[in-house]
Protein backbone atom coordinates (compact mmCIF):
# COMPACT_ATOMS: atom_id res chain seq x y z
CA UNK A 1 0.00 0.00 0.00
CA UNK A 2 1.57 3.40 -0.68
CA UNK A 3 1.56 5.53 1.80
CA UNK A 4 -0.33 8.40 0.71
CA UNK A 5 -2.86 6.51 0.34
CA UNK A 6 -2.77 5.37 3.39
CA UNK A 7 -2.54 8.48 5.07
CA UNK A 8 -5.72 9.67 3.32
CA UNK A 9 -7.83 6.39 3.98
CA UNK A 10 -6.92 7.81 8.16
CA UNK A 11 -7.87 11.06 8.19
CA UNK A 12 -11.40 9.82 6.55
CA UNK A 13 -11.89 6.94 9.04
CA UNK A 14 -11.33 9.90 11.93
CA UNK A 15 -13.94 12.59 11.25
CA UNK A 16 -17.44 12.51 12.38
CA UNK A 17 -20.41 14.80 11.99
CA UNK A 18 -22.27 17.18 14.56
CA UNK A 19 -25.75 18.15 13.87
CA UNK A 20 -27.46 21.33 16.04
CA UNK A 21 -30.81 21.69 16.82
CA UNK A 22 -32.09 24.69 17.94
CA UNK A 23 -35.64 24.00 20.14
CA UNK A 24 -37.20 27.42 18.53
CA UNK A 25 -35.65 29.81 16.31
CA UNK A 26 -36.67 32.94 18.11
CA UNK A 27 -33.96 35.57 18.49
CA UNK A 28 -34.06 38.05 21.17
CA UNK A 29 -32.51 41.52 20.45
CA UNK A 30 -31.14 43.37 23.28
CA UNK A 31 -30.37 47.06 23.32
CA UNK A 32 -27.99 49.18 25.71
CA UNK A 33 -28.72 52.69 26.59
CA UNK A 34 -27.46 54.96 29.36
CA UNK A 35 -29.44 55.59 31.90
CA UNK A 36 -27.58 58.73 33.38
CA UNK A 37 -25.84 60.85 31.18
CA UNK A 38 -22.39 63.08 32.47
CA UNK A 39 -24.37 65.85 33.54
CA UNK A 40 -27.56 63.91 35.43
CA UNK A 41 -24.58 61.83 37.39
CA UNK A 42 -23.04 64.66 38.40
CA UNK A 43 -26.56 66.29 39.37
CA UNK A 44 -27.48 63.14 41.41
CA UNK A 45 -24.42 62.58 42.94
CA UNK A 46 -24.04 66.81 44.05
CA UNK A 47 -27.89 66.50 45.65
CA UNK A 48 -27.11 63.28 47.72
CA UNK A 49 -24.12 65.55 48.60
CA UNK A 50 -26.37 68.58 49.03
CA UNK A 51 -28.74 66.35 51.09
CA UNK A 52 -26.41 64.88 53.51
CA UNK A 53 -24.58 67.83 54.15
CA UNK A 54 -27.29 69.71 55.11
CA UNK A 55 -28.26 66.86 57.32
CA UNK A 56 -24.69 67.11 58.94
CA UNK A 57 -24.61 70.68 59.06
CA UNK A 58 -28.20 70.76 61.03
CA UNK A 59 -27.06 68.28 63.31
CA UNK A 60 -23.92 69.94 63.86
CA UNK A 61 -26.01 72.98 65.06
CA UNK A 62 -28.34 71.24 67.35
CA UNK A 63 -25.34 69.66 68.81
CA UNK A 64 -24.02 73.09 69.64
CA UNK A 65 -27.24 74.78 70.37
CA UNK A 66 -27.93 72.19 73.60
CA UNK A 67 -24.24 72.86 74.46
CA UNK A 68 -24.91 76.43 74.80
CA UNK A 69 -27.97 75.41 76.58
CA UNK A 70 -26.29 73.16 79.09
CA UNK A 71 -23.69 76.03 79.52
CA UNK A 72 -25.91 78.63 80.40
CA UNK A 73 -28.19 76.84 82.87
CA UNK A 74 -24.80 75.49 84.47
CA UNK A 75 -23.97 78.49 84.86
CA UNK A 76 -27.13 79.93 85.64
CA UNK A 77 -27.04 76.84 88.62
CA UNK A 78 -23.34 78.23 89.92
CA UNK A 79 -25.27 81.57 90.11
CA UNK A 80 -28.22 80.58 92.24
CA UNK A 81 -25.81 78.06 94.77
CA UNK A 82 -23.56 81.07 94.65
CA UNK A 83 -26.20 83.87 95.61
CA UNK A 84 -27.38 81.54 98.40
CA UNK A 85 -24.39 80.97 100.31
CA UNK A 86 -23.60 85.02 100.06
CA UNK A 87 -26.83 85.20 101.75
CA UNK A 88 -26.26 82.74 104.33
CA UNK A 89 -23.00 84.53 104.95
CA UNK A 90 -24.77 87.77 104.80
CA UNK A 91 -27.49 86.16 107.44
CA UNK A 92 -24.77 84.78 109.86
CA UNK A 93 -22.65 87.74 110.01
CA UNK A 94 -26.16 90.16 111.03
CA UNK A 95 -26.82 87.23 114.20
CA UNK A 96 -23.07 87.84 115.36
CA UNK A 97 -23.26 91.56 115.52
Amino acid sequence: MDKTVYMQQKTLVNRSNLAVYYKNLDVRVTTEFLLYDFSSLVAAIGGSLGLFLGVSCYQMALEAWQQLILMVSSIFIYLIILYSFLLQGKKASAKFR
